[in-house]
């Protein structure tokens, strides 16, 4: 789960929230007849072919236990970024609510499409080394981001991001606005194999860009480059000790540059370079 916690408290109730531990008995759980409901549309047909479904990778179960006693939970199909949940139990008082609102920090998917309409955007002249305001740009476009829990121990998550930005009158009408990239997309993977262990990788690629003050989009833009970062924590009590490696693969690529009277100038980014820490935290 993402930031998975053995144990959760909701009112005076101490649960432990499990996934995938128990689907049989949660299925079961939900099938059984309660007071005022004798059957349900959940019989031995659907049952197992629910089974074949979790044996596929598909189907889940999260469980609520009490004590080691299964006191609630839920259960469902995971296609793509879309978990569709089918039935949920419960056996104590707000156990089915824990389990729902687990699930939700289990898959979180987000999609938004925008507009903007700017007028005097600020952006760098290098050629009088000064800001200047754009007459008029526009930026539309599209930001996609899911993340799940692969296992317990495992979370990973993905971005998409498309930019159309434009400046649209004056001099340079028509031409893409320098130093915004068309796309971007992310990726990262975050590992917790014990308790007070913490490594996650993140990846981020960048579409090609014009050079700033290049407003006529006339110099060679700046290459697309695809940059990798490892970060490694570990807590020891109140301390937490931190080992970076960023550019992990030592990519070399510029993440800026300039266009001037001088000519088109790249600036580098850092090859690949480590960086450790330790933070002491000290409570009220």
């Amino acid at each position: 789960f993402s930031n998975f916690t053995p144990q959760e408290q909701l009112g005076r109730q101490l649960f432990e929230v499990r996934r995938d531990t128990a689907f049989t008995a949660v299925i079961r759980a939900c099938a059984a007849p309660r007071p005022g409901r004798e059957t349900t549309w959940i019989n031995d047909e659907i049952i197992e072919a629910y089974h074949l479904l979790h044996r596929l990778g598909y189907a889940h179960s999260v469980e609520v236990w009490q004590q080691e006693r299964l006191v609630g939970g839920l259960y469902g199909v995971s296609i793509g970024g879309l978990f569709a949940g089918e039935s949920m139990f419960h056996r104590a008082t707000d156990a089915s609510k824990v389990a729902l609102a687990r699930l939700v920090g289990v898959l979180r998917a987000s999609l938004r499409a925008y507009r903007l309409e700017l007028q005097d955007e600020i952006s760098f002249d290098a050629v009088t080394f000064t800001n200047v305001n754009l007459d008029r740009s526009r930026r539309r476009g599209v930001t996609l981001s899911l993340d799940t829990a692969l296992t317990r121990t495992l979370d990973a998550g993905v971005g998409y991001a498309f930019i159309d930005s434009e400046i649209t009158s004056g001099t340079h009408r028509g031409s893409q606005v320098p130093l915004v990239p068309r796309r971007r997309a992310t990726a990262y993977a975050e590992y917790r194999p014990a308790d007070g262990w913490l490594a996650r990788v993140d990846v981020e690629h960048v579409d090609r860009q014009f050079l700033g003050s290049d407003f006529a989009n006339a110099a060679p833009p700046l290459d697309a480059y695809t940059v990798v970062d490892l970060v490694v924590h570990r807590d020891i009590a109140a301390w937490r000790f931190t080992l970076k490696v960023n550019n992990l693969l030592d990519a070399r690529y510029s993440e800026t540059g300039a266009s001037s009277f001088a000519g088109d100038g790249y600036n580098p980014a850092p090859e690949r370079n480590l960086w450790l820490g330790a933070r002491y935290t000290v409570e009220d």
